[in-house]
C-alpha cells in the first residue's frame, strides 16, 4: 500500500496530540538538561575553589603543579547536547491541513509514518536526548 485516504479531522486530531506529546517531552528533557548544566557548573566551581585553596601557602613546586592542572581545565566545557524542539514540523503540517479544502486527504507511507505514527527523521535523536536528559536525580550530575 503506497497511499491511503483519511479524514482530515482525524489527521488533525492525531497530529495535534502528537505535537502536544512532543512539546511535553521536550519540556521535560530541557528541564533535565538545565539541571545537568547547573550541576556541571557547580562541580566546576567546587573544583576551581579546591585548586585555589591548594595554591595558597603551597611551596613553589606544588603551585606549579596546581597551575598546570588548572591550565588544562576548561570550566566552560559542557558536553551534554541540548534537546531540540521540533514543533515547527507539526505546525507546518497542521497549517497545511487547515488550508486543505476537502474533508479527506491522501497521504503516502512516509507522511503516514510522520503524521500518524509520529516517526520523523529526527525521532531517534530526540528520543535518545530525552532518555539521557530525563535520567537523573534532582541535584545530581547525570
Amino acid at each position: 500500500m503506497r497511499t491511503i485516504t483519511m479524514s482530515v479531522d482525524e489527521l488533525v486530531a492525531t497530529l495535534t496530540e502528537n505535537a502536544a506529546n512532543h512539546a511535553a517531552k521536550y519540556l521535560e528533557a530541557f528541564i533535565g538538561w538545565i539541571d545537568k548544566y547547573y550541576n556541571h557548573v557547580n562541580d566546576e566551581k567546587t573544583r576551581s575553589a579546591t585548586i585555589s585553596n591548594r595554591f595558597e601557602g603551597a611551596p613553589l613546586e606544588a603551585r606549579l603543579a596546581t597551575i598546570a592542572e588548572y591550565a588544562a581545565f576548561d570550566p566552560k566545557r559542557f558536553t551534554v547536547a541540548k534537546p531540540q524542539y521540533h514543533g515547527e514540523a507539526y505546525e507546518t503540517a497542521l497549517a497545511m491541513l487547515e488550508a486543505h479544502v476537502d474533508d479527506t486527504i491522501t497521504v503516502d507511507q512516509g507522511e503516514f509514518e510522520q503524521y500518524v505514527l509520529d516517526r520523523w527523521g529526527w525521532t531517534r535523536d530526540f528520543e535518545t536526548s530525552y532518555a539521557f536528559n530525563t535520567s537523573y536525580e534532582r541535584g545530581a550530575q547525570g
